[in-house]
């Protein structure tokens, strides 16, 4: 019976009375020979009957499991598989059991070992034969076959124990030190589930991501470390630089062919099998002699069928040559590939223990660009969440390419075929950039995205033809539709081959483009992007079936992913002013690059692309130099980063095939997507920010700014007009002095589409980065322009299931908040009525100062607290953060600042501080705590208190204003609510925020008159008494409470 056969109603039917029968069977603890009769009767299947007559005719109890259910043409084996092209056979193994192999059509393997149902009890009769007295159910105990399982999974993919009631399952990535169950289920749940998913194999699969979804990220990059961990033990001729990238780059080449391996792309255990061959053949020659030839083999065979540049380098050359050191090379290697896993008795991890169908970009991602940024020692590059990365794909490269797909579908339906095949001629050219790509994550869920689409628009394309094709019924509908079908076919050569293989290929160089400045995390970004073209077609992929005429099937991604510092290079005007000196030049990169979209398998193309710019480089390179003599920037910034030129890295986003630079508004980009490095500004070299703000490239990269700001205004001139822009990236640009001038740029100049606040989601766990995802087109904004804002994503799945809660908002608002605030609160217009009510803000009737001792260094004066009262001299009770509570200043309640402990301390004036700042501090003063859950403001109505950081003060306030209307203003839910609206999204864990004087300078303060103010003055001195006397009694219940634990008193 076929698996077709099987799935058929009679067959389904036949399937359920056999699991029914099963089940019934499982619920009998045991059954008497007087019953068996009875029992048989009850039995609805033919096999489940059989297997009990067997029993009962003294057949070994797995012996007779398996002749009745799985033997011959089984429907149950059919049914479980669900697969066409299946291997079902059992093997004899020595121990004398009988293993079934269930092998796929890639020669995946699964093991079934089945263990029986029942057991017999017997006795003899009088004739002294033997008979069955009884039937007793015998469950399924795994652990007592933990050596079997061993040896079995590592010859399978996974193994199954199962008495065919109870299914048990372990996948070659158990612990061989104490080997689990990663699953088990019933007869009737497999089923069940069966009948969706089809495939055992592919259930398989989806029960163990299951199972190590939540730890797969972290165990993998913990093998990634022992990996690298263990190869680096290995000596080589190179520098430690050049000896990772090596090992990094072996570590890809096996994840490749393993990756290949679990699609099913080449042979089942490719790795494992042709070690033991080679290891065989050549050991007596020695083991350096076994790594030349298992090089040798791994390389010329992968280059000659997939040409990828992963196996153009052979690491042997670059080690020492000594025969412990080769030792050292041979059984780190094993190891590190799993040949070793279940002979040694520790849990180490290699490259074949993990399933690559599980471990996707992301994970492969994560964990290089995680291992790789502390190899660097360097802070700023997190992994972005699947989920994020797949909202900002939807909404940029998804929007872009759909609506054109929707304006083809349109055309067609109109018959208007050359407005159709215009559209398809901007679909194809679409070009999406990720200017930090890293491991190319976001450049993985745009092919994906973009496959998706061209299959929809394949899909229209063939409904039209079937459309047309079916009115060709005789020569007058024929010479009708003749003209409509040949357009079409023009449109479809332009769309590209019917072969996936060769369509994917085409998406990726017409397509994806990214860059970035470690070259490590490029190599990683193009391994995914291969792994991603061959996973988009696994089956046109498969070694044994790529044409015999065609090398190099995989593309080159040379033109797509460069390599440099995208900040920092010749300004592209000036470049494009060089450029346009060698046209010539020009128009044959674009000829190179047209003949190798035609034909990626013809590599010369790409030789020649590098020749030509790495002639021109050398040309711009001497002109980069002139450019920094000329800024008065150091030379010295060349040896910091790799300065990248953007018009000659992508020379066809700049310039016509005839060599003419492209209209302005058609330079650059369409999409520009990513997760730029989150880097503040203390921790930018020196070098690169002076350059960023003297190179006069940048607009933006003002006071403190972080490297959000740089990398938004770079995007915003590498799009062209209409382009769309997804990043997410760190909030503070929104609300900080230092994103004043961005915040104009964006709304001014750009269509902001969205704004979505996950600061309260851990995006990027254990950093303490606060994320936003910010969406917009290269558009100026009309007046009436709305975006959209979600002030606040409580959880992932809210995300996923795009379950937002969304506000809407005129853009324009924003040019009427203070410095241009982006209020992703939802709050702006209650903000901006708030703010038409009151003044400009609280610097126009007082000042406000912070440190005013001294800013930077401000703990050197920590030397100048004392603890007890001086006798003499000038001196303030000393205070901090923590003293400043609601109208109360707290002196008593201790501090800690810069690792010390203060409590009802003194700061005595010292020849150190200037006279007019000491004054300030003895002034009369509103105190604002610089850190809190809420807007906390007292009042030091004396000049009594005084402090080196921690607290802003207002101080000299205008005669027209009385400061306690100040304070009860400050201290009101009012402007609580009205900052945290306009700031909020700058907070901290747990909710705290920074409360800057940069923002509360512009708190408006409504003019109340002097009647009114003097009514509040009243209800704030209440409070203040109040909070005085409250204090005054806590204080000293506490002091009591102290005293009569210690026995003080009685």
């Amino acid at each position: 019976m076929s698996p077709e056969q099987a799935s058929t109603k009679q067959g389904i039917d036949k399937v359920r009375y056999i699991i029914e029968d099963l089940e019934y069977l499982s619920n009998l603890e045991e059954v008497d020979a007087g019953e068996f009769d009875f029992l048989l009767e009850g039995l609805k299947s033919e096999e489940v009957r059989k297997y009990i007559n067997y029993l009962l005719t003294g057949s070994k109890p797995e012996s007779a499991l398996r002749e009745a259910l799985l033997a011959g043409d089984s429907i149950l084996i059919k049914y479980l598989y669900g697969m066409a092209g299946i291997e079902v056979a059992p093997e004899v193994v020595e121990d004398g059991f009988v293993d079934y192999l269930i092998k796929d059509r890639f020669g995946h393997i699964i093991v079934l070992e089945l263990k029986s149902l029942f057991d017999t009890v017997k006795d003899r009769d009088r004739a002294g034969r033997i008979i069955v007295k009884k039937l007793k159910h015998k469950p399924l105990n795994w652990e007592r076959h933990r050596e079997q399982i061993k040896e079995y999974i590592a010859k399978s993919e996974y193994v199954i124990l199962s008495n065919l009631k109870e299914w048990v399952f372990f996948s070659r990535s158990l612990n061989p030190v104490n080997p689990r169950p990663f699953f088990s289920t019933t007869l009737q749940e497999l089923v069940k589930e069966l009948e969706v998913i089809g495939s055992l194999k592919d259930y398989c699969d989806r029960k163990e991501s299951q199972a190590v979804r939540y730890e797969l990220d972290k165990k993998f990059l913990e093998s990634l470390k022992q990996w690298v961990e263990k190869l680096s033990e290995v000596e080589f001729t190179v520098d430690d630089k050049r000896k990772l990238e090596l090992i990094i780059g072996l570590i890809n080449k096996f994840i490749f062919i393993q990756t290949l391996d679990d699609y099913g792309v080449v042979d089942f255990k490719w790795i494992q099998k042709n070690w033991e061959y080679y290891n065989s053949l050549w050991i007596a020659k020695g083991k350096l002699k076994v790594l030349e030839v298992f090089f040798k083999h791994v390389d010329e065979w992968f280059y000659a069928y997939y040409d990828t540049e992963l196996f153009r380098e052979d690491l042997l050359q670059y080690v020492k040559r000594d025969p412990a050191n080769i030792d050292k090379l041979y059984e780190n290697l094993r190891m590190v590939l799993g040949l070793t896993y279940l002979q040694i008795p520790i849990e180490f991890r290699g490259i074949m223990q993990y399933n690559f169908r599980l471990i996707d970009e992301d994970v492969l991602g994560k964990a290089h660009e995680i291992f790789l940024a502390e190899q660097r020692k360097e802070q700023g590059a997190y992994y972005t969440p699947k989920y994020i990365t797949e909202y900002i794909i939807d909404n940029t490269v998804g929007r872009i390419f759909e609506e054109l797909l929707n304006e083809i579908k349109k055309a067609l339906e109109s018959e208007d075929f050359n407005k159709a095949k215009e559209l398809v001629i901007r679909f194809t050219s679409i070009k999406v950039l990720d200017p930090a790509c890293g491991s190319g994550s976001f450049l993985i869920k745009a092919l994906r995205k973009i496959k998706q689409i061209y299959d929809e628009l394949n899909e229209t394309i063939k409904k039209n033809e079937e459309k047309y094709g079916g009115q060709l019924s005789s020569l007058e509908s024929f010479i009708k539709v003749e003209d409509k079908l040949e357009k079409i076919n023009e449109i479809k050569e332009l769309i590209g081959p019917n072969s996936n293989r060769e369509l994917v290929s085409k998406i990726i160089l017409r397509h994806i483009h990214g860059n970035d400045l470690d070259k490590r995390a490029l190599e990683v970004a193009k391994v995914n992007i291969w792994l991603e073209a061959i996973k988009l077609a696994p089956s046109e992929f498969r070694f044994d079936r790529l044409p015999t005429d065609v090398e190099h099937i995989l593309p080159s991604l040379e033109m797509n992913l460069c390599n440099g510092d995208s900040l920092i290079g010749l300004p592209e005007e000036l470049t494009l002013e060089i450029l346009g000196r060698y046209k010539d030049y020009i128009i044959r990169l674009n000829e190179l690059r047209n003949l190798y979209l035609r034909n990626p398998s013809k590599t010369e193309y790409i030789e020649s692309v590098r020749d030509i710019k790495n002639m021109l480089r050398a040309e711009l390179e001497d002109e980069f130099r002139k450019f920094l003599s000329d800024k008065g920037l150091s030379y010295e910034i060349l040896d910091k980063t790799k300065p990248l030129n953007w018009v000659l890295e992508y020379w066809y986003a700049y310039f016509d095939d005839d060599g003419r630079v492209r209209e302005l508004f058609n330079r650059g980009f369409d999409i520009i997507i990513g997760n730029p490095p989150y880097i503040e500004n203390k921790k930018l070299d020196s070098l690169i920010k002076q350059y960023l703000q003297k190179c006069g490239l940048y607009k933006t990269t003002y006071k403190l700014f972080d490297y959000a700001v740089p990398f938004i205004e770079k995007a915003y001139y590498l799009l062209v007009e209409g382009g769309r822009f997804g990043y997410i990236l760190t909030n503070k640009f929104t609300v900080t002095d230092y994103g004043l001038r961005v915040r104009e740029l964006l709304t001014r100049y750009t269509r902001i589409e969205e704004v979505v606040n996950v600061s309260d989601l851990p995006v990027f766990k254990g950093v303490a980065a606060y994320p936003i995802i910010l969406i917009f087109t290269k558009n100026p904004p009309s007046e009436d322009h709305e975006f959209t804002i979600v002030p606040k994503v409580v959880s992932e799945e809210q995300i996923i299931e795009r379950s937002l809660h969304k506000l809407v908002t005129k853009q324009v608002s924003i040019l009427r908040t203070p410095g241009y605030v982006f209020d992703i609160s939802g709050n702006i217009s209650l903000c901006e009525k708030i703010r038409l009510k009151g003044s400009n803000g609280i610097k126009d009737f007082s000042e406000i100062g912070y440190r005013v001792l001294r800013f930077t260094d401000w703990n050197e004066y920590l030397k100048y607290v004392v603890n007890k009262e001086p006798k003499e001299g000038d001196y303030l009770k000393f205070i901090g953060c923590g003293n400043i509570l609601p109208y109360y200043i707290d002196w008593l309640s201790e501090i800690r600042l810069s690792g010390r402990t203060f409590k009802e301390a003194y700061l005595i004036k010292s020849d150190e501080f200037e006279d007019n700042k000491w004054q300030i501090l003895k002034k009369p003063k509103i105190l604002i705590r610089e850190v809190g859950l809420r807007l906390t403001a007292a009042l030091d109505e004396q000049g009594e208190y005084g402090n080196l950081t921690g607290i802003y003060m207002v101080y000299n306030i205008d005669r027209r204003y009385n400061p306690k209307y100040i304070l009860g203003l400050m201290n009101s839910c009012l402007l609580d609510f009205y900052y945290k609206s306009l700031f909020g999204s700058t907070h901290m864990a747990g909710g705290y925020l920074n409360f800057h004087g940069s923002y509360i300078e512009h708190l408006p303060i409504y003019p109340a008159t002097k009647e009114e103010q003097e009514a509040i003055q009243q209800i704030v001195d209440k409070i203040i008494t109040l909070k005085k006397i409250y204090y005054k009694f806590l204080n000293s219940w506490v002091s009591w409470c102290i005293k009569l634990k210690t026995n003080e008193v009685s």
